[in-house]
């Protein structure tokens, strides 16, 4: 994870869990397993849901 390597675990780990998140309404481009390990290497829950971000974009999903 490229926030990894500029030293921004905090970060990292937000974004991941964001990921992990959205990744269960639809389809995901990443090995859930390896963000999933990597998350427990930042210290992160995988299984929480990460705090809003106010300027992160809203994704809305419509189901017909």
């Amino acid at each position: 994870m490229g926030l990894d390597r500029l030293n921004q675990p905090k970060l990292a780990a937000t974004y991941s869990q964001r990921a992990l998140s959205l990744a269960q309404t639809a389809p995901a481009a990443f090995d859930r397993a390896v963000v999933q390990a990597r998350l427990r290497d930042l210290g992160g829950a995988p299984a929480a849901a990460p705090a809003a971000d106010p300027a992160a974009p809203v994704i809305i999903n419509r189901q017909e």
